[in-house]
């Protein structure tokens, strides 16, 4: 497993886990991962002001839907 955490003022953290194989441990290990993320996500836009929300093109009742979305790669947010 490697795990690469990056922090910037500037940016929302980051963070990418590469997991090989199939086995249970390893599905358990992407799972979790994907729910930090998700989490991580959800976080950074609850705490942006609803301009910038605005900007991004997200309603603040969408933020839970954008963050799995985002996450799972079937959208972006720019």
């Amino acid at each position: 497993m490697t795990a690469i955490a990056q922090t910037d003022n500037r940016q929302f953290a980051s963070l990418y886990v590469a997991i090989g194989g199939s086995g249970p441990l390893n599905r358990l290990g992407r799972r979790i991962v994907r729910m930090l993320a998700i989490r991580q996500l959800r976080h950074a836009l609850r705490a942006m002001p609803d301009w910038l929300l605005h900007d991004i093109g997200v309603n603040r009742s969408d933020i839970d839907n954008v963050a799995v979305r985002v996450v799972d790669g079937e959208a972006s947010l720019f």
